[in-house]
């Protein structure tokens, strides 16, 4: 009885063994089902981002094209003409279209920035009508203050805009890398279409007032020339990122239209200005050659926008093809998991509760008995003729040496995979272990090379200065002594060819008890990371030669209002070639006193709270 009693316990155990091995792979097959539905419900909301995002980047864009024309015709002599009219009232229609579209599908999350969108779109409408009754006016009986009023209004929209998007769009736990790189390209393209629209609009501006260009609109323009100079790089650096043709031939447009053609214009304009002569063309020519050229740019947003709704639609195919496909396995894994069930009841604990009653039958000294009948030719065919009482311990130990193997496997499998160099230390200092990662990176042709090596000689271990780490400078070493663990960022290893590398490491003692017996260091080359600090360096530079070499004036003010930073050109046009103006105050630079105060209390406290004057 007792030998039934644990047959039949053998069997409800190795039957719970196989029906928790069918859950726990029914599991993981449901799980994966799970992210797969999660993957497929990601990739729609890509697609219904990417559509509200399009929408409020059409609305800006409009918007856009609005404030400036608007701002033209306001600061014009004339009364608005029809070409105007006509070309307002098809922005206000368009921006209008996808904005209610845009503001209706924005989901939970951004009821924040929706609000300041929505709002600010409300006050802009109202303005519109106070802007329409000024069109119909003669410059004379306008408020001289409306222009400016519309502009501050129509920017600080845009600018909410263009935040809403990017929230909506740049968030990591929720979009792909792709998805995130082509909604930077289309946020990008507004951002360069909105700063060179701005420049455009003061210089047409100015025209149509008739006016001589301004120290405080010349800086401006300046400066909307560097952001647009800043944008224009971080563009054709993100377009490079997404390999795609298409928005490198609109980038290629962008160039020849707006840089090549328009922005030699905007200089003659700038020039004759600044030179009292007459315009080289009238308003409406430069305002119908702007036209065009920044026309290119909302190209290249179409663009962008038509490569963003081709990659979510092809991320929801592969979403949801993923999806049918990890139901197949989930069904596939269940069903074979029942079979296994029941092959293994069938097959297997039947055959075994027999081979256990007569090994019990044979440990209890019963030699007549004999085998059972059994007439398979697998294992249990062929075990009948050689089951003895030894066999238990036998295949304790070879089940024993079996895990050991798969353990020492699966460790050297972490070890190789590993995307980092591992390499551990003895207590002496000498190298123990590596994974192929720190060979291929030193020129080893194996990691047995490397091994009872220390790691000054192995490595050729250095530190930030040069130095060899020998033991009082070597923190390795100084974890072999005081068991601390410790990142080091600044120093190097040496290939087998004489090359350096820099490297960040992380060191970690082993410990067998309170005995530290080796460590084990995991790093990786930062070489990309030290490049990239080199080329930031050399742009600075080229910045500061660009602004020492140009034949604009241009300074940097301070918010206590002194000068940051001034080239030779400005200095000139203040009477002091050959000198510096760093560190003094603006106020020297005006002939009225009072010019100085009035823009302090005008333009600062708005430059301050990060808007342009």
């Amino acid at each position: 009885m007792s030998g039934s009693g644990r047959s039949h316990s053998i069997r409800r155990v190795v039957t719970a063994l196989a029906v928790t091995l069918v859950a726990i792979v029914s599991e993981q097959s449901i799980y994966q089902c799970v992210l797969a539905w999660g993957d497929y419900g990601n990739a729609r909301k890509v697609i219904e981002t990417n559509g509200v995002v399009d929408h409020l980047l059409q609305a800006a864009q409009n918007l856009a094209f609005e404030r400036g024309r608007s701002n033209v015709v306001l600061r014009g002599a004339n009364p608005i003409g029809a070409d105007n009219r006509v070309f307002l009232d098809q922005r206000r229609a368009a921006a209008a279209g996808n904005m209610e579209e845009a503001l209706r599908r924005i989901g939970p999350g951004f009821e924040q920035q929706g609000g300041a969108v929505r709002s600010g779109y409300q006050r802009l409408i109202g303005l519109r009508a106070e802007v329409d009754a000024a069109f119909a006016q003669p410059l004379s009986d306008r408020d001289p203050a409306l222009a400016d009023r519309w502009f501050m209004a129509a920017s600080g929209l845009l600018k909410d805009i263009a935040g809403l998007s990017a929230a909506i769009t740049l968030r990591r736990d929720r979009f792909t890398p792709e998805f995130r790189i082509l909604s930077r390209v289309k946020g990008l393209a507004f951002d360069l279409r909105d700063t060179l629209g701005v420049e455009s609009s003061r210089i047409a501006a100015t025209m149509s007032a008739g006016n001589s260009i301004g120290t405080a609109t010349l800086v401006e323009v300046m400066q909307l020339r560097g952001q647009g100079a800043a944008h224009w790089a971080m563009l054709r650096r993100e377009v490079a990122l997404t390999d795609s043709a298409v928005l490198t031939a609109a980038l290629e447009v962008v160039a020849a239209e707006f840089f090549g053609k328009f922005r030699p214009l905007e200089d003659q304009v700038v020039a004759a200005i600044r030179a009292g002569r007459p315009y080289p063309m009238s308003t409406k020519e430069f305002t119908g050659a702007s036209v065009p050229a920044l026309d290119s740019i909302a190209a290249l947003m179409a663009a962008a926008t038509s490569e963003t709704a081709a990659y979510a639609q092809d991320n929801l195919s592969r979403a949801r093809a993923a999806m049918m496909s990890n139901l197949a396995a989930a069904i596939l894994a269940i069903g074979l998991g029942v079979a296994t069930v029941l092959v293994t009841v069938g097959r297997l604990l039947t055959p075994l509760y027999r081979v256990q009653a007569y090994l019990t039958a044979l440990a209890a000294g019963d030699v007549a008995s004999e085998p059972p009948p059994s007439d398979r030719s697998d294992e249990f065919g062929r075990m009948r003729q050689a089951i003895t009482a030894l066999h238990d311990s036998l295949i304790e130990r070879l089940r024993g040496e079996a895990e050991l193997r798969a353990t020492t496997t699966r460790l050297a499998l972490v070890l190789e995979t590993a995307g980092e160099g591992i390499f551990g230390i003895d207590g002496d200092g000498r190298i123990s272990f590596a994974n192929h990662t720190v060979a291929a990176l030193f020129g080893f042709s194996s990691v047995q090379s490397l091994l009872g090596r220390e790691t000054v000689e192995a490595l050729g271990h250095r530190l930030a200065d040069g130095r060899s780490c020998r033991d009082g400078m070597c923190l390795i070493r100084a974890t072999l002594k005081d068991g601390r663990t410790r990142r080091v960022t600044d120093e190097y290893f040496r290939r087998s060819d004489g090359t350096d590398v820099p490297v960040e490491y992380v060191v970690s003692p082993q410990m067998a008890g309170n005995n530290i017996i080796g460590a084990v260091v995991v790093f990786h080359d930062i070489i990309e990371r030290k490049r990239v600090e080199r080329e930031m360096y050399a742009l600075l530079a080229r910045q500061r030669a660009v602004l020492g070499n140009t034949p604009i004036g241009i300074a940097i003010i301070g918010l206590d209002r002194r000068i940051v930073e001034a080239n030779d050109a400005f200095c000139r046009v203040f009477g002091r070639p050959g000198q510096t103006l760093v560190g003094e105050s603006t106020r020297a630079l005006y002939t009225d006193p009072g010019q100085y105060d009035e823009i302090g209390r005008l333009a600062y406290p708005v430059i301050e709270q990060g808007r342009v004057f």
